[in-house]
């Protein structure tokens, strides 16, 4: 009797642990912000500094790196402000290169899903 009771015991344990799964919680997320140009205008070159603050609890995420015109972070998920600076090497339709300063500036964006792409238009200074 004694040695079902250990064994029933035994199964319920095994049983309980097998089925708990671990929860698996994302709180982050990636965020690509993404300098967008005017038709006809290419790229040639980047530098500035893009800047996420988050308007819950005032965590701010800031990059410096670039690829191409996009600058990648990953910042917990949330409602986020954006602020960013610098200069731009811009070729334009008739081919000739100039050096641009710009800056741009979103008061609310939605950083929710597993990757999101935030579209910015520079304010040319």
């Amino acid at each position: 009797m004694i040695k079902q009771l250990y064994i029933i015991c035994l199964i319920l344990a095994l049983v309980s642990f097998s089925s708990c799964e671990k929860e698996e919680t994302h709180y982050y997320t990636t965020a690509t912000t993404r300098l967008e140009l005017s038709k006809g205008e290419e790229l040639i070159q980047i530098q500035g500094t893009i800047t996420l603050l988050n308007i819950s609890n005032q965590q701010s995420y800031s990059t410096s790196t670039f690829n191409n015109s996009q600058a990648i972070m990953q910042v917990l998920r949330g409602v986020y402000s954006l602020q960013g600076e610098g200069t731009v090497r811009v070729k334009t339709a008739d081919g000739s290169v100039s050096v641009r300063y710009f800056r741009v500036s979103e008061s609310y964006i939605e950083v929710l899903n597993n990757s999101t792409t935030i579209v910015l238009h520079p304010i040319w200074l």
